[in-house]
């Protein structure tokens, strides 16, 4: 029999209790310099990376958003997830789980996979990945830090 959990109850855990969201940044990249790596099917989409940290620790993750105007405005974009700075990762859950209708599906999956991916890697710190800023920057397009 399958054993269904409640996907935040892994986010409750009292060692995560004192971990706030810190900073938050986002990178946007130019999908034809990237798309070896993500499958693209459109000249008029944007992807990029989301960071989220605590502590010193990121979570990332990726995010495409197909079929984009012209002028995709990152910052306008990114500005909803400003509130979660200063939640708990449990907290930042929830309340991403309450602004689904509002967010979308991108940015609700992006959010929901940076912050399991920066628990995990608050309870294991030798499994965070350590990406250059360096390099994110000269590949991206916009940068956006709250």
């Amino acid at each position: 029999m399958l054993n269904l959990t409640d996907p935040l109850s892994e986010l409750k855990q009292p060692e995560l209790s004192n971990f706030k969201i810190g900073n938050l940044e986002i990178y946007q990249f130019d999908c034809t310099l990237i798309e070896n790596m993500v499958a693209v099917h459109s000249d008029k989409c944007t992807c990029g990376l989301f960071k989220i940290s605590s502590h010193g620790i990121d979570g990332w993750a990726e995010y495409k958003i197909p079929e984009v105007q012209q002028h995709f405005d990152l910052i306008h974009w990114a500005s909803v997830f400003m509130p979660l700075r200063g939640l708990s990762i449990y907290e930042g859950m929830t309340y991403n789980q309450n602004k689904t209708e509002q967010w979308g599906p991108v940015r609700k999956t992006l959010v929901e996979s940076a912050l399991i991916n920066l628990s995990a890697n608050l309870q294991n710190p030798s499994n965070s990945m350590l990406l250059d800023r360096s390099y994110l920057f000269t590949r991206s397009q916009a940068y956006f830090s709250f």
